[in-house]
């Protein structure tokens, strides 16, 4: 019995040490964790703290400035457009403050892609973005940097927003980053616009490199690589139309869609042709040119154009007026006269009617209106130096006339 009591100890002890054991490596892990948790925390505490200041340096001088071609060697992105109000606002709160995240791009930092001092320079920028997943049900959007350096190349550099600097975003970004095929660089480029997903580039040439889009104006998902447009690569840059060939004068996104003028004043939509569903014939997605007049007619609203000419003209859903320059997010066009045409809504049974118009200069004061912005509302600068603001939001043909 003593033997047996013996042994039953001897068990016990050898089942006491391994749980100690086991214990022991559990508070050693456990303190690992901690230490490693302390460790991010940490980093990460220091990684807002760097931003606080550049954020503060960038808001506290003025934008440096390369060259008299007003190229510019640092860029400061502000992540919503809501945020801009904080950061110009002198009453803005703490709360403000703590919601306006930036990025700030410095091309003297980048000196693999940009070796020399004319190459360090950046005369234009815009964004792109593309949504990854990682993990089965959690994604996030990665963004990239497009900008043409000073030798006109066009460049794309790799953004990181504090929220997305675990090791685990930042391997998924890395990835992605290394997809990206930009065109050749020995090609010189003057226009680089995106609307996130989608992205054109225009050459020095007059030609278009396109990012995100096919042929038929559809989404090309998934994919990286820069190509040469079909619809935009003829010869020294002279894009067919019913006007006859004629060099780029505008490109410009609204969300989906990509709008394009010509020097002759044809008119180019590409993507989704959400804001043209009301006028005949169009499909959901493609590529048209909104001034073929043998395909296109102008349906203008009498109560906003006023005396401004209702016939149908050459140009198409324009009529008779030649558009030069159109402002994205306000959905106008502004002719050279200072004649601006409008999205304005019609109210049916159901849902609305939408068309663009010509609006009658009396609603400007009799004015030439010189330039067009929207955020909420939409704001009509004339050429004395007037502001006049509208409802910016479904325009309804009497949001002019009230």
């Amino acid at each position: 019995l003593q033997q047996e009591y013996g042994k039953e100890q001897q068990e016990n002890q050898c089942k006491d040490q391994v749980k100690e054991q086991k214990q022991e490596k559990e508070q050693e892990f456990k303190k690992e964790q901690d230490k490693e948790q302390k460790k991010f925390q940490k980093n990460e505490q220091e990684l807002e703290k760097e931003q606080e200041k550049e954020q503060e340096y960038a808001l506290s001088c003025n934008t440096e400035t390369a060259l008299k071609d007003r190229a510019g060697v640092r860029v400061l992105i502000v992540k919503r457009l809501p945020q801009v109000a904080a950061v110009v606002n002198p009453d803005r709160t703490e709360e403000d403050k703590s919601e306006v995240k930036t990025i700030i791009v410095d091309i003297r930092t980048l000196k693999t892609e940009n070796p020399t001092a004319e190459a360090q320079k950046i005369k234009k920028v815009t964004l792109i973005f593309h949504n990854l997943r990682i993990s089965y049900d959690n994604s996030f959007d990665a963004w990239s940097a497009i900008y043409i350096n000073g030798l006109n190349q066009l460049k794309a550099e790799l953004l990181i927003m504090l929220e997305h600097y675990s090791p685990a975003h930042v391997t998924i970004l890395q990835e992605w980053f290394k997809t990206i095929r930009l065109p050749p660089q020995e090609l010189r480029f003057v226009d680089v616009k995106s609307a996130g997903a989608f992205t054109l580039a225009m050459t020095a040439e007059g030609k278009l490199w396109s990012r995100g889009m096919n042929d038929d104006g559809t989404w090309d998902e998934g994919i990286e690589i820069w190509r040469l447009n079909p619809h935009f690569n003829m010869k020294d840059g002279l894009i067919p139309s019913s006007h006859g060939p004629s060099k780029i004068r505008q490109l410009c996104f609204e969300l989906y869609c990509a709008i394009i003028i010509l020097e002759n004043g044809a008119v180019f939509a590409y993507g989704k042709l959400h804001d043209f569903q009301s006028y005949p014939n169009i499909p959901e997605n493609g590529f048209i040119e909104l001034t073929d007049t043998a395909k296109m007619k102008p349906m203008f609203l009498d109560e906003l154009r006023g005396s401004l000419s209702g016939a149908q003209g050459t140009f198409g859903i324009f009529g008779t007026f030649h558009v030069v320059k159109y402002f994205r997010r306000a959905k106008a066009f502004l002719t050279a006269d200072g004649i601006v045409l409008a999205q304005a809504d019609t109210e049916l049974e159901k849902g609305y009617r939408r068309h663009f118009t010509p609006i009658d200069p009396k609603f400007f004061g009799g004015e030439k209106v010189v330039h067009i912005n929207h955020h909420v509302r939409d704001a009509y600068v004339t050429e004395t130096g007037r502001v006049i603001i509208t409802r910016g939001i479904c325009k309804e043909d009497y949001s002019f006339r009230n």
